[in-house]
């Protein structure tokens, strides 16, 4: 998949999602490779994934303020605190830019599915990810940054059933 091809995607659909649903204009950044970093971070994460033909492991990752007014335009009140209903506004803001990103490339995607966004809050944390490659596609929003980070996996080589493997194996 051509990465150039993925990242004007991440930047409509998050641009897309920013807009329509919290009526908030986002700055694109240059975007960049990263090697996972060792170093603690803070704030909020929103891991999903599109499981399929292929893998890809998305992060949104911003900061709590940055989270809490995220949950305030999709909530329509203020959230002085990073709670439960900040934490579901960010999923779905993940699960939301994912969704126009497998929309979007569809046909390059194969069949894939969305997984259950997973939603990480803290302080002195670390995100571990096997290939420890990251496409990074920051943001600017209300002058704070924002980050889409997407790893890729290889597609999955479809496996015949056990017995049909087994049988081969004997003859």
């Amino acid at each position: 998949m051509h990465e150039e091809l993925v990242i004007e995607t991440i930047q409509t659909a998050t641009a897309r999602v920013f807009s329509t649903m919290l009526g908030k204009e986002l700055a694109p950044v240059a975007p960049y490779k990263e090697i996972e970093n060792e170093a603690p971070s803070e704030g909020v994460i929103a891991q999903i994934s599109l499981v399929g033909a292929c893998l890809i492991t998305s992060l949104v990752v911003c900061s709590a303020e940055v989270a809490r007014s995220i949950g305030a335009a999709m909530l329509m009140e203020d959230c002085p605190e990073v709670n439960a209903e900040v934490l579901d506004a960010m999923a779905e803001i993940a699960n939301m830019i994912m969704g126009n990103v497998k929309t979007d490339l569809d046909a390059q995607l194969g069949e894939v599915n969305l997984s259950i966004p997973t939603v990480t809050y803290g302080l002195n944390f670390s995100v571990h990810n096997n290939s420890k490659r990251w496409i990074v596609v920051p943001f600017i929003v209300e002058e704070q940054s924002l980050l889409v980070k997407v790893c890729f996996e290889p597609a999955f080589e479809a496996r015949r059933p056990l017995a049909e493997r087994v049988r081969q194996t004997v003859a």
